[in-house]
């Protein structure tokens, strides 16, 4: 009888314990290449690449067409960290950027395209 209490007990500790563990959620691994494109309110297309490492160190490529200037393009390097479902981008004395981790999106709040956030997919 004491065996049959004692496995009951361990069996209903386990499953327990499995259940909460597998509720706690997972953390989000943002490393990787993100890109997305679109027309601004001026007619121009604008394309960004950002590059995250798992070191935290985010590379930013944005490539612009406009009817006065075919191909302008600038790179940029910075820290990130990630905060909740948040990724912060900047230096220790400015933060350029907030986006929002969704799924295999990046989504940035601040920056509207008639009226939309403009979106970052993650390339596999």
């Amino acid at each position: 009888m004491k065996h049959l209490l004692l496995a009951l007990t361990l069996l209903t500790t386990t499953l327990f314990f499995s259940a909460n563990c597998s509720r706690q959620p997972s953390s989000p691994s943002p490393e990787g290449k993100y890109t997305g494109c679109w027309n601004e309110e001026n007619g121009s297309l604008t394309c960004i690449t950002l590059y995250l490492s798992k070191e935290g160190k985010v590379k930013g490529e944005r490539r612009s067409k406009t009817a006065t200037n075919p191909q302008e393009k600038d790179e940029w390097e910075a820290q990130y960290k990630v905060v909740d479902n948040k990724i912060i981008i900047g230096t220790a004395d400015k933060v350029f950027a907030q986006l929002i981790i969704r799924g295999d999106e990046l989504i940035d709040p601040n920056h509207k395209v008639f009226g939309k956030p403009v979106v970052l997919k993650k390339i596999p």
